[in-house]
């Protein structure tokens, strides 16, 4: 009884310490919740991972290792019942401590960088735990937890406000949330009709990125985005490095405008902001398209991912484990007209 107590204890101090102090420096948002309730769901996320920590090591937080944070999911991932509701209440418990131990990194806390802990979870999570995950998350958890463009686009020019992962981090997952939104939206369904899961993934990605770059180039929350610097993202990170072909930039505009509605409906940003976001989108695209036409624009990378795609965002090598036609016929996510 002294030993849970102990742990027990510990949990408190430090969501004392850093707990609280974190979730009050976060700028979370849901529209079906109020700002308390969201601080409250995030708590007990966070008290949850906390309490894997305690069990697993006795090290201080300060002293925090790879080796820590791989026990840590791994003794959360044994104390959690087996079943989809708990591996769900796994995720979101995971992504939040992995917010938090960034966030740790950027007040100096921990001496772990935020690319060695996103690389301590993403060695965890994508090898035994992750099969169990939905496959959007297993697809998407790297691009949560940090952004892969950061050192290629500069963010870290002097010349702008510190960057902070934890907003970066929270931007992504706020994204994330608001293109899951748009896919499930009746306007989309209507415009995209039956679309392939490679190609859902390949929007998903982009916009992620679309928001990272606003962030990333220019210190942009949802809230704050201007229209010089969604164009500057639209004609370079859009045309350089995001996977879409040079026929798909005039269905790229429609879906950035849908986009924008969804997140004005979710109040991840203004509908002031919005409207004005879907102007610039209108005012750029014979620049973005013209762009987009010429390969000549697209990095290697991007030339590379394009050149292992078929048409429809089917990776080439990935044909013998797509879905059978039968299959196919009531997946939301495949497009036999673009197949």
């Amino acid at each position: 009884m002294d030993e849970l107590q102990n742990k027990s204890e510990r949990v408190d101090q430090l969501m004392n310490q850093y707990g609280k102090p974190f979730i009050d420096d976060q700028h979370f948002s849901d529209p079906h919740l109020t700002d308390q309730q969201i601080k409250d769901d995030y708590t007990n996320l966070l008290r949850a991972f906390l309490s894997a920590f305690v069990v697993a090591t006795s090290r201080p937080i300060s002293q925090l290792s790879k080796q820590e944070i791989i026990a840590t999911v791994d003794t959360f991932d044994q104390l959690l019942p087996t079943g989809d509701d708990y591996t769900l209440y796994f995720e979101n418990s995971v992504r939040t401590g992995a917010t938090f131990l960034i966030w740790l990194s950027d007040k100096g806390i921990v001496s772990l960088t935020p690319q060695q802990i996103a690389n301590a979870f993403n060695e965890r999570t994508m090898a035994a735990s992750m099969d169990e995950m939905p496959m959007n998350i297993k697809e998407g958890f790297d691009t949560y937890l940090v952004d892969r463009d950061r050192e290629a686009y500069h963010y870290d020019r002097p010349s702008l406000t510190a960057y902070q992962d934890g907003t970066a981090g929270n931007i992504r997952i706020t994204i994330g949330q608001t293109a899951q939104a748009l896919f499930d939206s009746p306007q989309f369904k209507s415009e995209m009709g039956q679309i392939t899961h490679g190609y859902t993934l390949d929007i998903f990605d982009y916009l992620i990125g679309m928001a990272s770059h606003l962030y990333g180039e220019f210190r942009k929350t949802p809230k704050s985005w201007t229209k010089k610097a969604l164009k500057s993202v639209l004609t370079g990170y859009l045309i350089k490095d995001a996977t879409i072909r040079p026929e798909e930039y005039p269905e790229t505009v429609t879906i950035l405008k849908m986009f924008m509605d969804v997140a004005a409906q979710e109040h991840v940003t203004t509908k002031t902001i919005a409207e004005r976001m879907k102007r610039a989108i209108d005012e750029v695209a014979p620049e973005m398209i013209q762009l987009g036409k010429n390969r000549r624009h697209f990095s290697n990378k991007k030339k590379g991912m394009l050149a292992d795609m078929d048409e429809d965002h089917t990776l080439k090598d990935e044909q013998d484990d797509q879905p059978s036609a039968s299959e196919t016929a009531t997946s939301p996510t495949s497009n036999p007209s673009k197949s």
